[in-house]
């Protein structure tokens, strides 16, 4: 362990050494084992245990790869709804590849729930989601022609190993991957209810004061899995080694997405491409309120680490990527964009938004609210080098009116820069269908403003801020840590009359709001 990586992670986990705090696991290994371990702050600050390689937690969506694991040993492809004939057109016609490597563009059931004004913190069982599942009559584009996360994809998957085997996942990943490798700390555990000795307990942080993290969704292969540091380091080993019922399984889950123009993205089947030096690792993140992960493996070698924590705001890919250059002596281009037009811009076809920001953490993009680090690419563009979000913007002038962006490997586009625009004729009920929700748009003193659902106990007005002539974006209530900025567009009748809108987040887009009548 040289000095100058010790150096290199203490002041990438400096917040985890202060006082009692939340912490984690920073651990590099090799086909021969772990090489070098950082083991700091606390698992649980209620017991004050600190943490340990032999720590479980949840790995969150590192997960997908190990459910799509079982799904490449079984071989499923094709239509999932050959399978799953409970499914909705178009839903059904999606594929089993398109699901793995996330070109489906099959809607997020959490932001779906969202979007409805249900909150999933409330705990929703494995049943009532593949109900809500069932009942997606859309998808957020054309199969094959963006590559966008969702974690739906996996869930349906799911849904098609155990129609497959008879078994629930959990005992069949037991049986077939967990028990042959020897991996006792590996479990699908889909309820956030059951109690898993010494697991990590999950922290975010408000006015500076930590706080439980809480999801309440049943887990799902999705992200369900939890593991120790020391267990998964031996998993990946295992990967990239081919040993036992993982002979031959990383080069297939590594095989990346393909759009139907041909493009090639940077995610797989539940892994994404990471390139280091000479070298391009696979690997994923993980991300549950309170939790942040991420590990790479370098295919050829075994090289590989693992970052897992307990609190929400560690840079679990930045850190791991960091540190693994530190290891080979190669460097990453970080250069962030020195001068980049900011604010908020508009598609006014969709009302979709994508907003530039310059702060303290420096340049950002956020696409319908999703928000991605901005870099400076070789070409001079503005990228985010996220395989499950990328966005590239081309170079504009400082106050720019309009930007080219790709979005989700798509072609370029033109926002607009958002102005303000007027509408005193908005205020109603509004309801949608296909997801049986309600919201109520109100004219108050500042502006519109949407209440998401109703009942005894409604939500708080929320702002609506315009965009463009009948488009708007807003924000939802909070959950814990999260909250989405979606966007609205309304449209009109013959005579002008609004006759509802479309509601879309970044996973889950284009819900159709029919205004009351008499509203």
């Amino acid at each position: 362990m040289s000095a100058g990586l010790d150096a290199t992670v203490a002041g990438l986990t400096a917040s985890w050494s202060a006082g009692d705090a939340p912490g984690g696991v920073v651990a590099l290994f090799d086909a021969g084992g772990i090489r070098s371990s950082w083991c700091l702050g606390l698992a649980d600050l209620a017991s004050r245990r600190p943490w340990s390689l032999d720590t479980p937690t949840r790995l969150a969506s590192i997960s997908k790869h190990i459910c799509a694991s079982a799904a490449q040993r079984l071989g499923l492809a094709g239509r999932i709804g050959d399978t799953l004939g409970e499914l909705a057109r178009p839903v059904a016609d999606t594929t089993v590849a398109s699901a793995l490597t996330m070109t489906s563009g099959v809607p997020d059931l959490a932001e779906t729930l969202t979007l409805s004004g249900v909150s999933w913190m409330g705990g929703i069982d494995a049943e009532r989601l593949f109900a809500l599942a069932c009942r997606l009559d859309h998808l957020n584009f054309a199969a094959g022609s963006e590559v966008s996360y969702s974690n739906t994809n996996t869930r349906l998957v799911q849904r098609m190993i155990e129609r497959r085997t008879g078994m629930p996942l959990r005992r069949w990943l037991d049986e077939n991957l967990f028990a042959p490798l020897g991996l006792s700390s590996f479990a699908l555990v889909e309820d956030q209810t059951e109690c898993v000795p010494g697991l990590a307990t999950g922290y975010w942080f408000a006015d500076g004061a930590p706080r439980f993290g809480w999801y309440g969704l049943h887990y799902s292969g999705s992200g369900g899995i939890v593991a120790s540091a020391q267990d998964l380091a031996s998993w990946l080993r295992a990967l990239a080694a081919g040993s036992g019922p993982l002979a031959g399984l990383l080069a297939e889950l590594g095989e990346v997405g393909v759009l139907a123009d041909g493009t090639r993205t940077a995610y797989a089947r539940g892994l994404t491409q990471t390139p280091i030096g000479d070298r391009v690792f696979l690997g994923h993140g993980g991300s549950l309120p309170g939790y942040k992960d991420h590990c790479l493996v370098d295919p050829r070698s075994g090289l590989g680490i693992v970052v897992l924590s307990n609190r929400e705001d560690t840079e679990a890919e930045t850190m791991a990527a960091t540190v693994m250059a530190a290891h080979l002596g190669a460097t990453i281009d970080w250069r962030r964009p020195a001068a980049m037009t900011t604010g908020l811009f508009v598609d006014p076809a969709n009302g979709h938004t994508l907003e530039l920001a310059d702060a303290a953490r420096g340049p950002t993009a956020a696409f319908l609210g999703a928000e991605e680090k901005l870099y400076l690419a070789e070409d001079g563009t503005w990228t985010s080098r996220s395989a499950h979000l990328p966005i590239r913007i081309a170079p504009t002038a400082l106050g720019a009116d309009e930007i080219q962006a790709s979005i989700g490997n798509r072609p370029p586009i033109g926002f607009r820069r958002a102005r303000a625009a007027t509408s005193d004729d908005l205020a109603g009920s509004y309801r949608c269908a296909a997801l049986d929700a309600r919201h109520e748009i109100a004219l108050r003193s500042e502006g519109p403003a949407i209440r998401f659902g109703g009942g005894p106990a409604p939500a708080a007005w929320e702002s609506m801020t315009p965009t463009a002539p009948d488009c708007f974006t807003t924000q939802t209530p909070p959950l814990g840590p999260w909250r989405l900025r979606p966007a609205l567009k309304f449209d009109r009748d013959a005579a002008g009359r609004v006759r509802g809108f479309m509601l879309s987040s970044n996973r889950s887009r284009g819900w159709r709001f029919e205004r009351d009548r008499g509203g």
